[in-house]
This record gives C-alpha cells, structure tokens and sequence, in this order.
C-alpha cells in the first residue's frame, strides 16, 4: 500500500479518539445553561483537547514525512541494489582514470629509468673505447720508447764496441818461396777486445777465388793474443806454412790472371758488451803487385759483425 493510505487511516484513527472527549465537553456546557444560576465560580483555565499519544505521533509523522509527488512509483529492493551497482561502477570508473594516470606515470618513470641505463651505458661504453684507445696509444707509446731505447743502446753499442782493422805494414817477400807479410792488427774502438785469437793463411790459389766466401782452408798460424786495449796495435808477420813451388811464384807474378798470392784469415773475440764478434779478412797480389810485394783488398771477403 502506499505511503498516503497510510497516512490517511492514520488520520481517520485520530479523529475517532479524539470525537468522545469533544462530545463530553459539549454535554457539559449544556448542563451549565440549563441550571439555576448559582454563585459565580472561580474561572477555570482552559485545557485544550489532547489526542491519544498514538494520533500525535501518527500525525507527527504525516506532517514532517515529505509527500511523494504523485506519478512516481516506489523503488524496489532490485532497483536500489542496481542504483548501488551503478553508483559503485560510477566511483570505479572515476578511480580507473586515476589509476590510469598513476600507470601512465609509471610507465614514463620506467622509460626515463630505461633511457638513463641506455645513455649510462652508452658513456660507459664510449669510456671503455677511449679507454681503450688510451691503453693502445699508450702501448704505441711504451713500444717507440721501447724502439729509441734500442736504438740508442744498439747505437751506443755500435760507438763503444771494439772494432779491428787489418793493413799490410810492409811489402812481403816478393822473391822468396816462402815469402813474410808484415801486418798491423789495430783495435779502432773505444772498448778493449777480450780474448782475441788471430787465424791467418797465407798460400797461392786460383785467381776465381777473389770472391766474397773465403775458402775452406787449415790455418797457418793461431795466435791467441788475450786483451787488445783500444787503439793497440798488434805487428804480425803471416807466412805460409809451406815453400811454394818456383812455378807459383812465377805465375803470381805474371799479368795473365791464373793464379794468385793470398793472405787471410779471421779474427775472433769477444767485445765489452759480452758478445762474441768476429772479423774476416782478405788481400791479395797479383801482376805488377807482386813483382812489388804490393798486398790489396779484394773487392769482397773483408767483413765483420
């Protein structure tokens, strides 16, 4: 039933308890009138009717109740329960575009954390390149020191070292079949010469031989000299170990150019820097040379280390 049925029979129940004690106060003036007058009585005050305690509140509750405009139905349990559902889609909704916002947020806040690990990574690895490049220049660097070190050593070396030089002091015995070269052994470096052993030979061979090899040969002498101080000079005298035949020493000192006279030999030591050296020679005469006793270098044969 509707709200203002109700309101309605409350009404009408309010009215029935109210109805006997207005008749009763209507029978009583009634009586009054009909009366002989007697003395006047005190004034009574006058009481208002009050209706039954459930009439009040019947009619309280009509009077502060607002009355539903007529046309419009009350809703029902189902109703309100989709009224709730719906308020409750309606706050979802607005906190979905605030979690949308917090997520669009996170996802800038991780795409800069991504763009700082790329470029930190990026600078690490441009440092490590130049890292890199600075360990290669300096590698570079170490190996050209390394280099001039070397070569100041080895051109330290090359002008501190012993050296030989090996002249004929003298014209040998032209005419003699077992003829002496008289020759100075100089050391021309600025450090002494340290177990210096001197093989020599002195013999007629083919005149093809002025080549650079030497030949093989047994030596005539082996002088083990020790010690050649710089600037030393050692005076030798280098002599076959046999006579030639007088058929050699004549064709030695033909201009024909088939056999010739040879002095050489090698000289073997060991310089201050603690390396074993050597030094080759070769002369020889021929011709004009030898009817003079004249000794020159061949053109190849004279070498050192």
């Amino acid at each position: 039933m509707s709200r203002s049925y109700w309101l309605s029979l409350c009404a009408a129940v309010g009215l029935a308890l109210a109805a006997p004690a207005l008749a009763q106060n209507v029978s009583n003036n009634t009586n009054s009138n009909a009366a002989p007058q007697q003395p006047a009585a005190t004034p009574q005050p006058h009481i208002q009717p009050s209706a039954p305690l459930i009439g009040q509140h019947a009619i309280k509750r009509a009077s502060s109740t607002p009355k539903r405009p007529e046309g419009k139905p009350t809703p029902t349990d189902s109703q309100r329960r989709l009224y709730r559902y719906y308020k409750s889609q309606l706050r979802i909704a607005r906190w979905a575009k605030w979690m949308f916002l917090v997520g669009a947020l996170e996802i800038l806040i991780t795409a800069a954390g991504v763009a700082l690990v790329f470029f930190t990574l990026r600078a690490a690895r441009a440092s490590a390149s130049e890292a890199r490049r600075a360990a290669d220049a300096a590698s570079e660097q170490a190996d050209t020191m390394n280099k001039t070190l070397k070569q100041g050593a080895d051109t330290s070396e090359r002008q501190l070292r012993a050296y030989f030089h090996v002249e004929a002091a003298q014209p040998f015995q032209h005419n003699s079949l077992k003829p002496a070269c008289p020759m100075n052994i100089k050391n021309v470096g600025r450090t002494p010469a340290y177990g210096v052993t001197i093989m020599s030979k002195v013999c007629v061979l083919p005149y093809s031989l002025l080549g650079p090899i030497l030949p093989e040969y047994e030596a005539d002498d082996i002088d083990i000299m020790g010690v050649i101080s710089p600037g030393a000079i050692l005076n030798l005298v280098l002599r076959p170990a046999k006579a030639m035949e007088i058929i050699d020493l004549n064709h030695i000192r033909d201009d024909i150019g088939i056999v010739a006279l040879f002095v050489f030999g090698e000289i073997l030591y060991r310089d201050a820097f603690g390396i074993d050296r050597f030094h080759k020679f070769k002369l020889w005469s021929m011709g004009e040379n030898a009817r003079t006793g004249r000794l020159q270098y061949c053109l190849d044969g004279n070498e050192a280390n």
